[in-house]
C-alpha cells in the first residue's frame, strides 16, 4: 500500500514541473510545510535524521517519509501478531446457560 501523503505531494510537484514552475527553488518551503504536518514523534525522528545544518532537499524528505511510513507499518504489523513466546496459561472455565423468556413481537 503506497503512502498516500507522499503520493499526493509527488503528484502536486509533478504537476508544477509540467507547468514549468521552478520546483527546485521550492525545496525549502515544501519541506517546511510538510514537516509542520508531521506528528510529534515523526518530527523528532526527522530532526534526528538531519546530518548537517544545510537545508534539506525535498527528495531527502520524501525518502524519510517513505522509510518512516514503512517503519510504522512494520511496527503495527508486529504489534498485532500474537507472540509465540507467551503461551497462555490454562484457565479453568465455567459456563452457565441462561434462558430468557421474552415476549414475542406481535408485528
Amino acid at each position: 500500500m503506497p503512502f498516500e501523503p507522499k503520493l499526493t505531494t509527488n503528484e502536486c510537484v509533478s504537476s508544477l514541473k509540467i507547468l514549468e514552475r521552478p520546483v527546485e527553488q521550492l525545496d525549502d518551503k515544501l519541506v517546511f510545510l510538510l514537516v509542520q504536518k508531521l506528528d510529534q514523534d515523526s518530527r523528532r525522528q526527522w530532526d534526528l535524521s538531519l546530518e548537517s545544518d544545510d537545508p534539506p532537499k525535498f527528495e531527502s524528505f520524501m525518502d524519510f517519509l517513505e522509510q518512516r511510513a514503512r517503519a510504522l507499518v512494520n511496527h503495527e504489523t508486529s504489534k498485532s501478531k500474537p507472540s509465540t513466546t507467551n503461551k497462555p496459561t490454562a484457565m479453568s472455565s465455567t459456563s452457565s446457560h441462561v434462558k430468557i423468556n421474552s415476549p414475542s413481537c406481535p408485528v
